[in-house]
């Protein structure tokens, strides 16, 4: 089986590019959180690209998304390509399915743009 594993690296894009640690739960207070993912999708790993690559073989790929105030993505493109079109077309078909809580300041729904980061392992 092969496999595509979709970390879900939801890094702020106006942050440096870390691993990124879960947004706190918005307060009473503050009202304010970062989006958060609801539903993954993985993208698999394409029978073309399994074909050219070794067991073993892993490649990354990392999506710009633009999370809309409805919290679901309204833009993706490649921040980093895996190397590989077929790998990189999965992540993007992966990343513009993806879901999410809103980005929330003072209560109100905010876009926001963040990074997906998708992980192709060849098993």
């Amino acid at each position: 089986m092969m496999h595509a594993l979709a970390v879900v690296l939801l890094i702020a894009m106006n942050q440096s590019f870390q691993t990124a640690a879960p947004a706190p739960a918005a307060t009473a207070d503050s009202c304010t959180r970062d989006a958060s993912p609801m539903q993954v999708v993985s993208p698999g790993f394409p029978r073309a690209a399994a074909n050219r690559y070794r067991r073993g073989t892993s490649k990354i790929a990392r999506v710009r998304v633009t999370v809309g105030t409805n919290g679901r993505t309204v833009a993706a493109s490649i921040f980093q390509s895996s190397g590989d079109a077929d790998l990189d077309m999965a992540a993007l078909r992966a990343a513009q399915l993806y879901t999410f809580a809103p980005r929330l300041i003072a209560c109100v729904p905010v876009p926001g743009d963040y990074l997906l980061q998708f992980d192709f392992v060849r098993n």
